[in-house]
C-alpha cells in the first residue's frame, strides 16, 4: 500500500499489528509512559486539563465533539 507513511509511532501493545497491517516499520516509544504519562483515554475522559498534550487543531476539533 502506498499512502506515503512509513512509520508508526506509539505505545501501545496493538501498535506492532497496526504497522504490519499498513505495511509499515513500528517505533515503540515510551511504553511505560514515564516521560509523558498520557493515553488516548485520559485525553477524551478530560480533555481541557490534557490540551497541552494536543496540536491545537486537534484540540480544537475534541473540543468541538
Amino acid at each position: 500500500m502506498e499512502f506515503g507513511v512509513t512509520h508508526f509511532y506509539n505505545s501501545e501493545p496493538y501498535g506492532k499489528f497496526v504497522a504490519r497491517d499498513l505495511e509499515i516499520q513500528e517505533i515503540q516509544v515510551d511504553r511505560k509512559r514515564e516521560k509523558y504519562p498520557i493515553s488516548g483515554t485520559i485525553l477524551r475522559n478530560n480533555i481541557t486539563e490534557n490540551e497541552n498534550y494536543i496540536e491545537k487543531i486537534v484540540y480544537k476539533d475534541m473540543k468541538e465533539a
